[in-house]
């Protein structure tokens, strides 16, 4: 069998057999990719060098020695595989339960620092400038999540609607789906909540979206670019879960840091949008006075 025909689980039982073998600087690479092989498909190499602590030669020696010419060879394995990702919600349901009781929570908290990792880092710095100019110039902004991910592009929708006018949910209520879609045009932007597994509605609505041409953002926790093949940014915010879905932690912390660079931004017109709405619900009586 060629390295090209390996499986993902045939790659980690090499990894693990012939760990002894290894350099000591590649056994840190292997132990790495062994545990945190959901970075695979979702990083370049010189981020994943920089979290395991080691250099990008040391990478590319390991998968050599795993019988690949290059790492991108290595790399399109997982990416295949996460395209073909389904649901396993009983699978992360029966592995909480085998691991051990935790009173202390401080395996909760090492996981939440994992997930904020995900997003704080110069990778997902680099693309806020760029999306904070798409959202300012946009004709108009659409938020799409759907199923297990609408509770994200609600928050951001309502995060966004204090601040500027032409902010829209996409809520597919009645029926309405397409004719929100066909009032998109290449003068807007989209922001796509992709969290695994992927539904058929969602698929169906990227889609649509996709023939409209606007500018569309994919927050993603997967590879899911290939359903958005010409997504103006694609950003990867990890897939680490404690529960049936990958958390949204990052997604949630995304949200609120591209917010805060927003108005930080300064511009007037947002400023003066934030006023009229803050005065807006208090002229109606929407929020209870204190005591």
């Amino acid at each position: 069998m060629t390295s090209s025909n390996l499986s993902t689980e045939q790659i980690k039982e090499r990894l693990t057999l012939d760990f002894n073998t290894y350099p000591k600087e590649v056994q840190k690479a292997a132990k790495y990719l062994i545990s945190n092989t959901f970075e695979i498909p979702l990083y370049s190499i010189r981020k994943i060098s920089k979290k395991a602590l080691i250099s990008p030669s040391t990478l590319v020696r390991l998968v050599k020695l795993l019988g690949f010419q290059r790492y991108d060879e290595f790399k399109n394995i997982y990416i295949e595989d996460a395209k073909k990702s389904v649901s396993h919600f009983t699978l992360k349901a029966q592995r909480i339960q085998q691991q051990k009781t935790d009173k202390s929570f401080q395996s909760f908290e090492k996981f939440a620092l994992q997930t904020m990792d995900c997003v704080l880092n110069d990778e997902v710095y680099d693309k806020i400038d760029p999306l904070l100019d798409h959202i300012l110039s946009s004709k108009n902004i659409y938020i799409l999540g759907m199923r297990g991910s609408f509770s994200l592009a609600f928050y951001l929708h309502y995060l966004l609607h204090m601040m500027l006018p032409n902010v829209n949910l996409i809520r597919d209520q009645e029926g309405m789906l397409l004719s929100e879609i066909n009032r998109m045009d290449n003068n807007d932007l989209v922001f796509v909540f992709g969290i695994s597994p992927l539904s058929q509605s969602s698929k169906f609505a990227i889609n649509q979206i996709v023939k409209r041409q606007p500018k569309i953002l994919v927050l993603t926790n997967e590879i899911i670019a290939n359903i958005v093949p010409d997504a103006t940014q694609l950003i990867s915010l990890g897939n680490h879960s404690q529960t049936l879905l990958p958390s949204f932690i990052p997604f949630v912390a995304f949200s609120e840091m591209l917010v805060s660079k927003l108005i930080s931004k300064g511009e007037k017109r947002i400023l003066d949008y934030i006023k009229r709405t803050e005065t807006e619900l208090s002229d109606v009586g929407m929020f209870v006075k204190p005591v």
